[in-house]
């Protein structure tokens, strides 16, 4: 069941074009969970506009994440490549404003190997965009407790084909599972 709900609306650039990130806490048999997910502006040329709004959403993510005991999710159309200023801050390896946060990018941590392409040009909706194949769609998760639990598992892209005919959407999806069991065996420190 879902526990609580907020919404935070995120910074644009003043054409129109709005964007918000919407958080629940979810109730399960692990503790509380909380995810968010958004819709990052889409242009190409919008990198500077979702600079500022992953700063906002990362201090939004943060602001409800107290009192959890799982890592707190986000998911969404990012619009941004793994190698953009964008992901590069949520991911923790760039600093933005004088900033920074750290989420773990699940396909990094779980995926195959492959470039996990989400925008592709093999789907007939997103090729009449004309646009370069390339990963946009994320979740990330932020610190696994240290027994473990919390930490990502796995990681696919899914929705990747069509189905008699018909894609589910432009996007292909991705799906991430979360550690809910203690890890064995971890070393000991100290």
């Amino acid at each position: 069941p879902i526990q609580d709900r907020d919404e935070k609306v995120l910074p644009d650039a003043g054409d129109g074009e709005r964007r918000v990130a919407l958080s629940v806490t979810i109730a399960t048999p692990h503790g509380p969970l909380g995810l968010t997910c958004t819709h990052l502006n889409w242009k190409l040329h919008h990198g500077w506009v979702r600079e500022r709004q992953v700063v906002a959403l990362a201090d939004f993510v943060r602001a409800r994440r107290p009192g959890l005991e799982l890592p707190p999710v986000i998911a969404g159309d990012l619009n941004a490549e793994p190698d953009s200023a964008e992901i590069r801050y949520l991911t923790g390896l760039q600093s933005l404003e004088g900033r920074s946060a750290h989420f773990y990018d699940a396909w990094r941590m779980a995926g195959d190997g492959s470039p996990g392409f989400t925008w592709s040009n093999r789907n007939p909706y997103a090729r009449i965009a004309i646009e370069p194949e390339r990963r946009i769609d994320y979740v990330l998760a932020g610190y696994p407790q240290s027994s473990g639990i919390g930490r990502i598992d796995a990681c696919r892209v899914v929705c990747d084909d069509e189905a008699d005919g018909i894609w589910p959407t432009d996007h292909f999806g991705v799906y991430a599972e979360l550690r809910t069991e203690p890890i064995r065996d971890l070393p000991a420190f100290g």
